[in-house]
């Protein structure tokens, strides 16, 4: 004899016969926004266990269950699974929750730690940059440069070569090129120097991606970047 009742069976019957029970789709709702939310908790999750959940439940359910999560939980989860990512910072509620879908789906990874860009040399102590280092600078300065251009400076030079020529930049080349890669943040003109030359850091490595005015900027440069990934 049972010494309890089996409720998924009792739930199925009870869902299967709504004329009987009218109220269970949204006490039921309630239960399961409630259950997914305890399975993904900063404490337990893991970044395959997060795949793990979407996979059983579905994108549609997921991103729905993610829209009545607490503002705070879905922080702390981004947090967790996506520490090293520049933008966590001034992150808002939307931001994290969409983050956090994309990396559930694989439509994202986690970022990889950002550069570290030392600091600009002191006068006189300028170290002698290679033949291939100062044609990086002329690049870096020229009026055409942009995101992608960077990118592919970063790709060719490497981490090392790039940043330490970026550190070699005047206040005033560094802040027009920031501008250049970076037109719509608001931030850039009055922050600090070593937060500009890093915010330039990661978005010529690919970490970072630039602030856009609207969502079709955003959407033309995903398509130009997918065309030049397929390209290489």
């Amino acid at each position: 004899m049972a010494i309890d009742i089996d409720g998924l069976a009792v739930l199925r019957a009870i869902a299967a016969t709504p004329r009987i029970f009218p109220d269970a789709a949204t006490e039921i709702n309630g239960f399961v926004r409630k259950f997914v939310c305890g399975q993904i908790k900063q404490a337990m999750i893991n970044l395959e266990r997060l795949q793990d959940v979407y996979r059983a439940i579905g994108g549609e359910a997921f991103v729905l269950i993610l829209d009545g999560q607490a503002d705070s939980a879905s922080a702390a989860l981004v947090k967790k699974l996506d520490k090293d990512n520049p933008e966590l910072k001034t992150a808002s509620p939307g931001w994290c929750r969409k983050r956090l879908a994309d990396l559930a789906s694989g439509a994202g990874e986690p970022c990889r730690k950002p550069p570290v860009v030392p600091k600009r040399e002191l006068k006189g102590k300028r170290p002698t940059l290679t033949q291939e280092q100062k044609e990086l600078a002329t690049a870096l300065k020229a009026k055409t440069v942009n995101v992608e251009t960077a990118r592919g400076l970063w790709r060719e030079t490497g981490e090392a070569s790039f940043t330490l020529v970026l550190a070699g930049l005047t206040e005033k080349q560094t802040r027009d090129l920031a501008k250049k890669l970076d037109k719509d943040n608001p931030d850039l003109m009055s922050a600090p120097m070593d937060q500009v030359r890093q915010r330039i850091a990661v978005l010529a490595s690919g970490t970072a991606e630039p602030v856009f005015k609207n969502i079709l900027e955003s959407k033309a440069m995903a398509a130009r970047r997918t065309k030049t990934s397929k390209a290489r």
